[in-house]
C-alpha cells in the first residue's frame, strides 16, 4: 500500500465517506461500516485524488473507453476520461423510453474495450448489471477498477463472470489503515473483520457465465 493510497483513505474517512456504526445498507442488510462516496462530488480535490488512482490502475489494462456504473462511479469515471483522454459511454438506469431510446448513452462500437468503473463492490451485482447490459450492446468487457472491494464474495463472482476487478483498496487494507491512523480502535477493526467473515455473498450452484446475448443472466 502506497503512501498516497494511505493518506487518501484517511481523508475519505475525514470527509465522512467512511461511517460506521449499525448501519441499514443495500436491500435492509445491516453493516457496521458504510462507504459512501457520493458525497465526495462535494470535495473537488479528493474526487480528483480517486480517479488519478483509478487511472494508475487502468494504466495496467487495455481498454478503449470507459463505463461508470450509475450513479457513484460516475464522476470519477468522467475525470478519468477527461484527465486520460479516454471516451467515456453512460449505462442509464432505465432504457430512454423517447427518441432514440438507448440504455447506453455515447458513442462506440461493437467489440470495443471497455472498462468499468465502480466505486464499492459487495455482492457484485450492481456491476455484474452494467456489465450484462454492455455486453449485450456487443461491448468486451473482461475488467472494472474499483476503489473498494469489501471482500465479501463480489470479485468472486464477478471473476466467475469473466470479470477481473482491480481495487484500491481492500476492506482490510482500509481498517488496517484507519488504525494506524488512529481513526478507528482495535475494537472496530474486530466487528468489522467478523462481518467480513460471517456476511459472504456467492452462489452454491455453479455461475451461469454473462454471455451477452438476450437469453443471458
Amino acid at each position: 500500500m502506497t503512501r498516497g493510497l494511505s493518506t487518501l483513505a484517511v481523508e475519505l474517512f475525514d470527509a465522512g465517506a467512511v461511517r460506521l456504526g449499525d448501519i441499514e445498507a443495500k436491500l435492509g442488510r445491516h453493516t457496521p461500516i458504510y462507504f459512501d462516496l457520493r458525497v465526495i462530488v462535494s470535495h473537488p480535490r479528493m474526487m480528483n485524488a480517486v480517479s488519478q488512482q483509478l487511472l494508475t490502475l487502468a494504466s495496467n489494462i487495455e481498454h478503449d473507453i470507459l463505463c461508470g456504473v450509475p450513479y457513484a462511479a460516475l464522476p470519477f469515471a468522467a475525470v478519468m476520461s477527461v484527465t486520460g483522454n479516454t471516451p467515456m459511454i453512460m449505462k442509464r438506469k432505465e432504457t430512454k423510453l423517447y427518441a432514440t431510446k438507448k440504455i447506453i448513452e455515447g458513442v462506440y462500437n461493437r467489440h470495443q474495450k471497455c472498462l468499468v468503473v465502480e466505486d464499492v463492490v459487495t455482492s457484485g451485482g450492481s456491476l455484474l448489471e452494467t456489465v450484462s447490459t454492455l455486453r449485450n450492446e456487443g461491448l468486451s468487457v473482461d475488467h472494472a477498477v474499483v476503489v473498494l472491494d469489501r471482500e465479501q464474495g463480489g470479485a468472486s463472482v464477478l471473476k466467475a463472470n469473466g470479470v477481473n476487478v482491480h481495487a484500491l483498496f481492500t476492506m482490510t487494507d482500509l481498517v488496517t489503515i484507519l488504525r494506524n491512523a488512529e481513526r478507528i480502535n482495535d475494537e472496530t477493526v474486530e466487528i468489522v473483520s467478523d462481518h467480513i467473515k460471517e456476511c459472504q455473498f456467492g452462489l452454491k450452484e455453479p455461475l451461469q457465465r454473462i454471455t451477452g446475448d438476450e437469453n443471458g443472466p
